[in-house]
């Protein structure tokens, strides 16, 4: 599985530089593409055929992503993040924290509704933006887990650092300011011997710099 997804990463890589190679003009490069900071907030749970014991948390997320213009209203966005992926062990009523470093590689088609927003005087900008694609992330730290009276061990010592999946979004871009929503469900166990994937639903906000 992670060579699988290992490939895929370097494919996508790839595609993106040849894309971005392939959008250079005489004037350097497209003054379509930035750079963006983002903030997440939301829900992260966990799925599976032994999840009945796991209930959700709050979750949040802190990133850089970077809007590369493939080609008119397609772009190719990687991305470096920050995320938190809690979630509670019913039995024990305890909040369970792991924290990711996290790298998304999303297509994304934005469709420009600018001039329905002029003719009815809003704001000088207005995309609608939908994105999907891949994330890679490999876990940093977390909650100590008690395994026997007063004996406990790092939460990556019991669960997978490593998690892949797929990540969904739809948002509105409002100028240099965007507002979305975005769900992403991972495909790697981060449970050895029980099948239990990372999901999380939640709001982004972001900023062009």
């Amino acid at each position: 599985m992670k060579k699988l997804f290992t490939s895929i990463l370097l494919s996508v890589m790839a595609l993106g530089m040849n894309a971005q190679v392939g959008n250079l003009s005489w004037n350097g490069m497209s003054e379509k593409n930035k750079i963006v900071a983002t903030l997440g907030l939301g829900g992260s749970f966990v799925t599976g055929k032994h999840s009945d014991g796991f209930s959700s948390s709050f979750s949040y997320k802190l990133g850089v992503l970077y809007e590369w213009n493939v080609y008119d209203d397609f772009y190719f966005i990687p991305g470096l993040e920050f995320i938190d992926r809690s979630h509670r062990n019913v039995g024990y009523d305890s909040r369970i924290s792991m924290a990711y470093v996290q790298f998304p590689l999303c297509a994304a088609y934005k469709y420009d509704l600018t001039s329905v927003v002029h003719a009815l005087d809003f704001f000088e900008t207005f995309d609608i933006t939908a994105k999907v694609g891949p994330y890679f992330s490999a876990g940093l730290f977390g909650t100590n887990i008690e395994v026997a009276d007063d004996v406990y061990k790092s939460v990556f010592d019991t669960y997978d650092r490593f998690d892949a999946g797929i990540l969904l979004g739809l948002g509105v871009d409002i100028g240099d300011f965007a507002l979305g929503l975005e769900f992403s469900r991972g495909f790697a166990k981060f449970h050895d011997k029980m099948s239990l994937y990372h999901m999380a639903f939640g709001v982004t906000m972001a900023y062009k710099l």
